[in-house]
């Protein structure tokens, strides 16, 4: 059997999914038949229905397999639409929205024929085999299945403790030019699950689903069995493997959301790292999840960069909103160990929250100000459907269902006036300009006439002429920069033309381009 895999990742940074690669990698294992078709613009490849449609009809697969957010959800549906109309293939459809929405997703008159929530490695496994070897797939797990008028509706499967993977299918990417395109960095994945329930991540609504699927009195980690670590053995070979076989890639990019939440099992990897790989790496974590010893020993195994998720700084919406708070306290000392020991720093923010103010935007950035990261990522709220953040911003009545967007650093889908959508759009442009201007005077004497002057231009005037108000500004930010550069005087600014909502500290040991996985 042919399984096609379609992978949308347009009008976005571009990048690899390592979902999509083990799916690929699991099935190659089974001797199955895989290709995989990397919808991006920067590939040469862009979204175009019907060149799509046409290059399946070539590939002529036994089965479709379509994995996406909910970002480029409504072209999937339409593509798949018009692949049902010309060729008599099944359509598989996973990925987050597929698993946070399956009722609304997989209906009797949907394109589709199969959905996988959830974690699909072992659901797509038994069910391929199910339809090579035609056995009964009705009962497989995680899976859901159109047949005869009806949906079967299958309960998830209970996870498996310290697993093993195949290593990633890289050979059905444009790998070298992806990972090129990204500065040698490539994306890894560690670990599974996350210790944290916040109301904007498809964590809290997933295990919402575990709970009921596996009868639970809670969600816990603990009874749910979300957390879950990878075998070492089998994440350090397949390091090695990645390093020793493309002699291109430069770093490694941990993708988990919480990198270091058991410590005890991260210090065991990062000897093994040091030792067996040594390329420069980056990760994704709180401050609540590291210690000294811990950030000292990931720099020790040749960590480049920690990102941690700040997000907001505001009582208000940390409790109310998103309902996720660390200690001011804790975020400092993280930040000034990290200083301390040469150890360099990402802060991911979200603003624009459902009922968020202008001035509580502005105090996220105080203390992102004060904290001084190496880089600083800023997105806004993006209220994706079937989380806890979707809810909450529907019952405040501030859901705008009438736009949408492939990125969410793009635009906001909240019901802001036009007045507060015109302030949200020229913050996200020069969000670097507000942490300049609480560093110290002679920077607030160069920002703060900028952001008055920004603050000034009028609806009309801005998005009639925005494609030159933001290169007139860019063009005088650059200047600016280049002048505080050579009296090294250090300040914020945004390097990367791609990349508006990245801004990074420009002192003795700023990010170098080729240096940071900005994805």
């Amino acid at each position: 059997m042919k399984i096609l895999f379609i992978w949308p990742n347009y009008d976005c940074p571009i990048g690899m999914s390592i979902g999509v690669a083990y799916l690929s990698s699991v099935l190659q294992q089974e001797g199955f038949e895989t290709k995989i078709l990397h919808i991006n613009e920067e590939l040469g490849y862009p979204y175009d229905k019907d060149t799509i449609v046409k290059d399946i009809e070539e590939i002529n697969p036994d089965i479709v397999c379509i994995s996406t957010g909910e970002n480029h959800y409504s072209d999937m549906y339409d593509l798949s639409k018009k692949i049902k109309e010309k060729l008599e293939t099944k359509i598989i459809i996973g990925g987050i929205h597929a698993t946070l929405n399956a009722e609304d997703v997989l209906t009797l008159d949907s394109p589709y024929d199969y959905l996988i929530r959830g974690e699909g490695e072992w659901a797509i496994k038994e069910l391929m085999i199910g339809l090579r070897d035609k056995k009964d797939i009705s009962n497989v797990q995680n899976v859901w299945i159109k047949k005869d008028g009806i949906i079967l509706k299958n309960k998830m499967r209970r996870f498996v403790d310290n697993f093993s993977l195949p290593f990633m299918d890289l050979d059905n990417w444009n790998f070298e030019k992806i990972t090129k395109l990204r500065r040698g960095w490539v994306n890894i994945s560690m670990n599974r699950g996350c210790p944290y329930r916040c109301t904007f991540c498809h964590n809290l609504a997933e295990v919402k689903i575990l709970k009921e699927d596996f009868n639970c009195a809670t969600t816990s980690n603990k009874e749910l069995g979300y957390l879950r670590l990878r075998n070492i053995d089998n994440m350090i070979n397949e390091l090695k493997y990645i390093k020793n076989k493309y002699d291109f890639v430069t770093a490694f990019s941990f993708i988990d959301d919480t990198f270091t939440y058991d410590k005890e099992y991260m210090k065991k990897f990062f000897v093994r790292y040091k030792n067996e790989v040594g390329l420069p790496f980056v990760c994704l974590t709180t401050v609540n999840d590291v210690d000294d010893e811990l950030l000292e020993l990931m720099k020790d195994a040749n960590c480049d960069l920690v990102r941690f998720g700040v997000e907001s700084t505001t009582d208000r919406i940390c409790k109310n909103i998103i309902k996720r708070k660390f200690s001011e306290e804790k975020l400092r000392n993280v930040f000034k160990k990290c200083k301390e020991i040469g150890l360099r720093t990402f802060s991911y923010n979200i603003v624009a929250h459902p009922s968020e103010t202008k001035e509580e935007i502005i105090n996220t950035m105080l203390l992102n100000s004060e904290i001084q990261p190496s880089g600083i990522r800023i997105s806004l709220g993006y209220p994706y459907k079937g989380t806890e953040y979707y809810e909450i911003a529907k019952k405040m009545g501030q859901l705008d269902e009438t736009t949408e967007y492939h990125n969410y650093s793009t635009g906001t889908k909240f019901k802001f006036t036009l007045e507060e959508k015109l302030w949200i759009d020229k913050f996200k442009s020069f969000f670097w300009w507000w942490l300049n201007v609480n560093q110290n005077e002679l920077l607030y004497s160069l920002y703060n006439p900028l952001i008055l002057e920004l603050e000034s231009i009028g609806i009309n005037e801005w998005y009639n002429n925005k494609e030159s108000i933001l290169d007139y500004y860019i063009e005088l930010d650059r200047k600016i920069s280049e002048q505080l550069q050579e009296k090294n005087i250090p300040h914020y600014n945004a390097p990367y033309g791609d990349r508006p909502d990245i801004a990074l500290y420009q002192n003795n040991r700023v990010l170098k381009k080729e240096l940071i996985d900005e994805h």
